[in-house]
């Protein structure tokens, strides 16, 4: 089904919904920029080599239940980045995922992501976008190491509350 809620679902293959791991609600919500190609293709959120990226760094972290959605369901034309107008309609989709019981840990991956919704949850924790990961070197380079560090270090504090 094609979303209407903006411009984009007039472009988009499909419309992208998140993905889980684990019970609902997740402890971790995990909150992208906007669906890739191969999310275009499979409407499901993380699922193209970025999502292997992720995948493999929230393994690596021993997180075993998260819940990932997108700030926007619809791929961006050429891939651009959303426009605010894009994301405020998307904003349900996001906050709904939250309602109800709070997640532990909120990840933001890349600064597009905390800027649309770090002021609603501000624990959360900033990591790089998995696409930057790839472009330095996927899982054997320093910035993969680093996030994994960071990612390790605030699921730690999150479990301590």
């Amino acid at each position: 089904m094609k979303c209407n809620q903006c411009k984009l679902g007039l472009t988009a293959r499909r419309n992208v919904i998140g993905r889980s791991l684990g019970s609902i609600p997740a402890k971790v919500l995990i909150i992208g920029e906007a669906p890739g190609r191969s999310e275009d293709v499979t409407g499901v959120a993380f699922t193209g080599p970025e999502g292997r990226v992720l995948d493999r760094l929230l393994n690596d972290a021993c997180i075993t239940s998260f819940y990932i959605v997108n700030i926007v369901r619809c791929y961006p034309p050429e891939g651009r980045e959303p426009l605010p107008q894009e994301v405020l309609a998307c904003t349900p989709n996001v906050l709904i995922t939250s309602s109800g019981t709070p997640p532990e840990l909120v990840v933001f991956l890349g600064p597009l992501a905390q800027r649309y919704y770090g002021k609603e949850f501000p624990q959360g924790v900033l990591l790089s976008h998995p696409t930057l990961i790839l472009r330095k070197g996927g899982a054997s380079s320093s910035l993969y190491s680093h996030n994994l560090r960071l990612l390790e270090d605030a699921y730690a504090r999150s479990q301590d509350f």
